[in-house]
């Protein structure tokens, strides 16, 4: 990520947190927005995929085990763009996770 970019993510509220053995290994990055809290980034370099980094970073933050469920494909682009404008690519590749009952958003 550009500096320049890595500067506004940061002045946007974005908080990140890194895995690092010496050498950055992972990057996640969380935001709050309204009521939920996005997570904005994550990163693993591929030479270290499938190691868990990706896990122990999101673990940091939250996960199932605290009440967290997957949210369906089919409501993931509505709540993205609730909260978030988001490229069409972006929504494709990304997940949602919730704490809480979803019915009053748009399917």
């Amino acid at each position: 990520m550009p500096e320049a970019e890595l500067r506004a993510e940061l002045a946007a509220g974005v908080a990140f947190v890194a895995y690092d053995d010496g050498e950055i290994q992972g990057v996640m990055g969380l935001q709050d927005v309204k009521d939920v809290s996005l997570i904005r980034h994550a990163y693993v370099r591929t030479n270290r995929q499938g190691e868990g980094i990706g896990a122990t970073l999101l673990a940091h933050h939250f996960y199932e085990g605290r009440g967290f469920h997957l949210v369906s494909d089919a409501r993931t682009p509505a709540l993205l763009r609730r909260y978030w404008t988001v490229p069409e690519r972006q929504i494709a590749s990304s997940v949602v996770l919730a704490d809480r009952d979803l019915q009053s958003f748009a399917q």
